[in-house]
């Protein structure tokens, strides 16, 4: 799965049109069950913040609005086109969701050891993505959803109790992403080599959700210290 993830670059460094997108700042670390707006591309080739947790348009309730989107934070790309929250977006609003990296965490016994994952050079990552458009406290929102696949090489050695990564895309297959048909997004969901991926532990305190994790140190790689010797 994918529920935490940075993106601190500027913009100009974006593909298509970045024109009057912020990207958040610091960036470096973003809670998914926080619902942070986060920059999207759609099939208008712009950049945009939309909410992260999608809401499909049947949900006109407010407090099932609330629920429904604490589980659509990610969409099983297997499923998603027959799933009601996410069957219409997945037939009409595919969009691309950028990142400089994610956090997942590997068990280790009763431990949770938590890891960022990034491109070995230095670019944003591009995740397949829908979108969906509804209507909240009387003012229209843009919403998406971050679609996985099963994990490969060393995701599936981090990712090791799910299994579970991303849709990755490359950055000749984002205009097919935006653009081609169902059939076509549906081959670029499939598990894929991950060489291109760079992967080290980060600090623990990502575990406390209690404290502010976004700064620096949320993605510096981490070594456990030495426990000292009692002589």
């Amino acid at each position: 799965m994918c529920f935490s993830y940075s993106v601190h670059q500027v913009q100009n460094k974006l593909p298509f049109d970045p024109n009057n997108l912020q990207i958040p700042i610091p960036g470096f670390f973003f809670s998914g069950f926080e619902h942070p707006k986060l920059p999207i591309c759609t099939a208008s080739k712009k950049w945009e913040l939309a909410q992260w947790g999608l809401i499909p348009s049947w949900a006109d309730d407010p407090e099932k609005q609330s629920e429904i989107q604490k589980v659509t934070l990610n969409a099983r790309s297997e499923t998603a086109f027959e799933k009601p929250a996410f069957k219409d977006a997945w037939s009409r609003r595919p969009c691309i969701v950028v990142a400089n990296g994610f956090f997942e965490w590997q068990h280790q016994g009763k431990l949770r050891v938590p890891y960022y994952i990034s491109r070995k050079t230095d670019d944003f990552l591009w995740f397949g993505g829908l979108y969906e458009d509804i209507k909240i406290n009387n003012q229209w929102q843009r919403t998406y959803t971050i679609l996985t696949t099963e994990a490969r090489g060393i995701m599936s050695e981090i990712h090791n109790a799910k299994n579970r990564m991303p849709v990755m895309l490359h950055g000749d297959t984002l205009g097919q992403w935006l653009h081609g048909n169902v059939e076509e997004r549906q081959e670029l969901c499939r598990p894929q080599a991950t060489e291109f991926l760079h992967a080290h532990p980060v600090n623990p305190l990502l575990n406390k959700n209690s404290i502010n994790r976004n700064a620096s140190w949320a993605i510096e790689s981490y070594q456990k210290p030495q426990t000292e010797l009692p002589f």
